[in-house]
C-alpha cells in the first residue's frame, strides 16, 4: 500500500490546501534587517531614479513643520497607478526581472523588488508624489500616496496594512519624476548626516570619476533614446571634500596604471608606467561565470623618492588625498558596492600578506602564467611577490554588471540580499581571483622595473667613478707641487682603482647571466628530483632481478654491488636537492632537536669527508633545541656550510694541520648559534665581505668529489638565515681553525 492509500484509508476530520499568511511586520523585517547603514538604504532610493531612466537625482536635507526631512527626488518616468500597484507594492515584483531600462536601456540595478523598502531604515513615514504620462490619453497624472509605517506595522495581517493613495490630472507643464519625502527620521537622523556620512554616499553613488569605465561607461546604452547621462546631486548636507580636478591629477601622476579586461573566457592585464610609452601586456584564456565580464582601472602610488614628480599640486595634499581614496572598489551597474575597498577591508588579501611578507603568488593565474623560480622565492631582493602593494599604495575601480539570474541555479555575480557585497559563489571567486592576478602581474613588472632603474643608475654611477678617477690622475700628473715619486704612488694608485671598477662591472655583468642561468636550473632541479623517484624505483627492480640471476652466476654479485653503491650516491645528490628546494617552499614552524638534525645531516652526506680522512665532530648538548623554524631550512644552510668545509680542506692539499670539522651549537638569551668551524685553505681578509656574493667562490679551481660549485652556496645561506630575522657572519676562529661561519637565529620568548 502506498503512502497516500494510506493516508486516505484513515478518519480524515479536516482537509483542503492553505496558502502562506504574512504578518505586516514582514515590512518592518525587510527594511530594518535586509540595510546595513544610511549610505546603503539612500544608494537603494538613488538605484531606483536610476532605473527610471531619470537623467538626475536631488537628494536633500531640509525641513518639514520643524522637523528634519529627507527628500529624494528625481525626473524619470515616473510612476503610473498601475505601476504603483504591480511595482512599487508588490514585494519581490518580477517586473525588475528586465536587465535593461526601455527608455535610455540601461542596466537596471535593483534586482529583488524589495529595495524600497530601504525607507523603513530612514524614517517612520513617507510621503510618495510621482508625476507620468497616461499612454493612453497622453496626459499627465499624479500619483500621491502617504505610507504611515507605524500605523501599518499595527495590523497583524499584511493584507489588511493599506496604503491610502489617490491620482489626480497633473498640468500639462509638469515635470515627470518622483519624489520620496522621508519624516520621522529615524534615530533622529537628521542629526548624523556629517560629512563623513555624505563623504561615504558620494563614494557609492557618484565614485571617482577619473576612472576608465571602459565597456561599463553609463553612455553605452541600447534603449529608445541616447542616455543624457546620470547625475546624483546633494543639497542641505555639509560641504564635502569632493575635488575632481586633483583626482584626476593623482591618478594622471601614479608611478603605474594596471587596467584589466575580462570577457567570460579570456582575461587580458595592461602595465603601463609613467613617462614611458611602452605597456607591458599578458592575455590568456581563462573560462569563467561573470556573464558581463569586467573591466578594472588600477593606479599604483607608492611612497617612492620621484613619485609624482612634476605634478602641480602639493605633495602633502597629495598623499592625503591617496590616504583617504585608496583601495580598490567594485562598481556595479555605475554604483560602488559596500564592502569592497573600504577602510578596513582587504577583499584582494593585499594587507594580509604585505602584513606576513609573502613570498609566494596567491592566485593560480600567477602561478600558472608568471611564476616564480626558485632563485627569486630565495633572495628578498628579486622576489616580486614581496612588491605586491597593500591596499593603502593602490585605488581603483572594478566595473561589473550583476544581474538577477535567469535561471535559479545560473551562476554569475548576484547582490547580497542585504545589500552588502556579492554572493560568494563560483562567478565571486572567479572576480577576486581575475584581479589579485593582475595585481600580481603588476607587481612582476614593477620588480622588473625597479631592477633595470638600479642597473641603469649603478652604470651611470661607476661610468662617473671613472671618469673622476681619470681627472683625478690627470691633476695628479700636471700639480707641480707633487715630487715624481710621489705623483708614481698616487697615479698607481688611482690606476689600480680604475682597473677594480672594472673587473666589478665585468663581475656584475657575469653574475646577473649566472642569476638568469641559476633561475632556469631551479626549474630543472624542481624537474629532476620530482622525477628521480621513477629512475630510482626502476633501478631497484634491475638491482632485484640482478640478484636472482646472482644465485646462479657468481660473477654478478661484484657489478651488483657496483650498481648499488652508484644508486646509492646518486640518490644522495637528489636528497641534497630535495633539501634545498623543500627549504624554500616550507612554511612549517615548529622547535626540534639541534643535535639530531645535525647528525642526520652527517650521516647522510658525510660519507666524502669521511672517504678523504677529514674528521667530524660535534659540540651541541642532547636537550639543545633549535627556533622555531622549517627543519628543512636549518639542515639546508648546515649542509651548505658542512659542503664548503669540506671542500675547503680538499683545497688545502697538505697534511700540516690534521683535517677536522667542528660543528656546534648553542643557545643564549636571544639567539640560536650554528658554527662550522675547519682547517680549509682559509678566506683572505679582503675576501671576506664578497664570499657572500652570488657566484663568488674560493674553490672554483679544485679538483674535488663534490664538484666546484657556483658559489651561491653561502649567498643562499645568507638569504635562507634573513629569512627569519637572523645573520651569517665569519668569526675568529679557535686554533687549529682557518675558517669559522656563524649563524644566528633569533629565539621567540617562549622558547626556553
Amino acid at each position: 500500500m502506498t503512502a497516500m492509500q494510506t493516508w486516505a484509508a484513515r478518519t480524515v476530520l479536516s482537509q483542503g490546501s492553505v496558502v502562506f499568511d504574512v504578518e505586516a511586520r514582514l515590512l518592518q523585517e525587510l527594511g530594518e534587517r535586509l540595510v546595513a547603514s544610511p549610505e546603503v538604504a539612500i544608494l537603494e532610493l538613488v538605484k531606483n531614479a536610476s532605473d527610471a531612466d531619470a537623467p538626475e537625482c536631488r537628494v536633500s536635507l531640509t525641513s518639514e513643520k520643524g522637523r528634519a526631512a529627507l527628500v529624494i527626488a528625481d525626473n524619470g518616468a515616473g510612476m503610473s497607478e498601475d505601476d504603483f500597484r504591480t511595482r512599487w507594492m508588490r514585494i519581490a515584483a518580477d517586473s525588475k526581472r528586465n536587465p535593461t531600462t526601455k527608455k535610455y536601456g540601461r542596466a537596471v540595478t535593483g534586482q529583488k523588488g524589495i529595495g524600497r523598502f530601504a525607507i523603513r531604515f530612514l524614517g517612520a513615514a513617507v510621503r510618495l508624489d510621482s508625476i507620468s504620462v497616461d499612454p493612453a490619453t497622453g496626459q499627465k497624472q499624479k500619483l500621491e500616496a502617504i505610507f504611515d509605517w507605524r500605523r501599518l506595522d499595527r495590523n497583524v495581517n499584511l493584507r489588511d496594512a493599506k496604503v491610502p493613495f489617490r491620482v489626480t490630472i497633473a498640468p500639462s507643464d509638469s515635470v515627470t519624476g518622483t519624489k520620496l519625502t522621508v519624516t520621522r527620521l529615524k534615530g533622529d537622523l537628521g542629526g548624523v548626516f556629517s560629512k563623513a556620512l555624505l563623504t561615504r554616499v558620494l563614494q557609492i553613488v557618484s565614485p571617482i570619476s577619473a576612472f576608465d569605465a571602459g565597456p561599463f561607461a553609463r553612455l553605452a546604452g541600447n534603449g529608445e533614446e541616447s542616455d543624457p547621462g546620470f547625475s546624483v546631486n546633494f543639497y542641505g548636507f555639509p560641504q564635502s571634500d569632493d575635488e575632481p580636478d586633483l583626482a584626476k591629477a593623482v591618478i594622471g601622476h601614479a608611478w603605474a596604471r594596471l587596467k584589466i579586461k575580462a570577457t567570460n573566457s579570456k582575461v587580458k592585464y595592461i602595465v603601463t608606467f609613467r613617462d614611458d610609452p611602452e605597456k607591458v601586456e599578458l592575455e590568456f584564456d581563462y573560462p569563467n561565470e561573470i556573464k558581463s565580464g569586467l573591466y578594472a582601472d588600477i593606479v599604483f602610488a607608492p611612497k617612492r623618492k620621484d613619485a609624482f614628480h612634476g605634478i602641480a599640486v602639493d605633495r602633502r595634499e597629495v598623499w592625503t588625498w591617496i590616504r583617504k581614496n585608496s583601495g580598490i572598489g567594485i562598481i556595479d551597474n555605475g554604483f560602488r558596492i559596500r564592502p569592497y575597498g573600504f577602510t578596513d577591508d582587504d577583499w584582494l588579501y593585499l594587507n594580509q600578506d604585505g602584513a606576513h611578507n609573502r613570498r609566494t603568488w596567491r592566485s593560480l593565474i600567477a602561478e600558472e602564467n608568471f611564476s616564480l623560480s626558485e632563485m627569486e622565492q630565495a633572495r628578498p631582493g628579486l622576489n616580486p611577490a614581496l612588491n605586491v602593494p597593500t591596499s593603502y599604495q593602490v585605488i581603483g575601480a572594478v566595473n561589473v554588471s550583476s544581474r538577477a539570474p535567469a535561471e535559479q541555479h545560473e551562476i554569475d555575480l548576484i547582490p547580497a540580499m542585504d545589500r552588502e557585497g556579492f554572493l560568494i559563489n563560483l562567478a565571486y571567486h572567479q572576480m577576486v581571483e581575475i584581479v589579485r592576478g593582475g595585481i600580481e602581474f603588476l607587481a612582476k613588472a614593477d620588480k622588473e622595473r625597479l631592477l633595470k632603474i638600479e642597473e641603469t643608475l649603478a652604470i651611470q654611477n661607476r661610468a662617473e667613478l671613472r671618469e673622476d678617477l681619470a681627472e683625478t690622475v690627470d691633476a695628479i700628473e700636471n700639480d707641480p707641487r707633487l715630487a715624481s715619486e710621489e705623483k708614481a704612488a698616487l697615479v698607481n694608485h688611482y690606476s689600480q682603482l680604475a682597473v677594480r671598477v672594472v673587473e666589478q662591472e665585468e663581475y656584475d655583468r657575469n653574475a646577473r647571466q649566472r642569476l638568469e642561468i641559476a633561475a632556469g636550473l631551479g626549474v630543472v632541479a624542481g624537474f629532476m628530483t620530482h622525477e628521480a623517484e621513477k629512475l630510482f624505483l626502476a633501478l631497484d627492480s634491475v638491482i632485484k632481478k640482478l640478484k636472482l640471476k646472482a644465485s646462479t652466476e657468481k660473477a654478478l654479485h661484484s657489478d651488483i654491488s657496483e650498481i648499488q653503491e652508484a644508486r646509492d650516491r646518486l640518490d644522495g645528490y637528489i636528497r641534497y636537492t630535495r633539501l634545498y628546494t623543500d627549504s624554500l617552499r616550507s612554511d612549517e614552524l615548529r622547535s626540534f632537536s639541534a643535535l639530531g638534525q645535525i647528525e642526520w645531516v652527517i650521516d647522510n652526506f658525510g660519507r666524502i669527508a669521511e672517504s678523504r680522512g677529514i674528521k667530524t665532530n660535534i659540540d651541541c648538548d642532547d636537550e639543545l633545541l633549535a627556533p622555531s623554524i622549517p627543519v628543512a631550512m636549518y639542515s639546508a644552510v648546515l649542509l651548505n656550510l658542512y659542503s664548503n668545509a669540506t671542500k675547503a680542506i680538499i683545497a688545502r692539499g697538505d697534511d700540516r694541520v690534521p683535517p677536522q670539522i667542528l660543528i656546534a651549537a648553542k643557545n643564549d638569551g636571544r639567539f640560536h648559534y650554528l658554527t662550522v668551524h675547519d682547517t680549509g685553505v682559509g678566506i683572505p681578509p679582503q675576501l671576506r665581505r664578497r664570499i657572500w656574493d652570488p657566484f663568488f667562490t674560493t674553490t672554483s679551481r679544485v679538483n674535488s668529489p663534490l664538484g666546484t660549485g657556483m658559489g651561491l652556496g653561502l649567498s643562499l645561506v645568507k638569504d635562507l638565515v634573513q629569512r627569519v630575522g637572523g645573520r651569517a657572519e665569519i668569526i675568529e676562529s679557535p686554533t687549529p681553525f682557518s675558517t669559522s661561519i656563524r649563524i644566528a637565529i633569533p629565539r621567540g620568548s617562549n622558547e626556553k
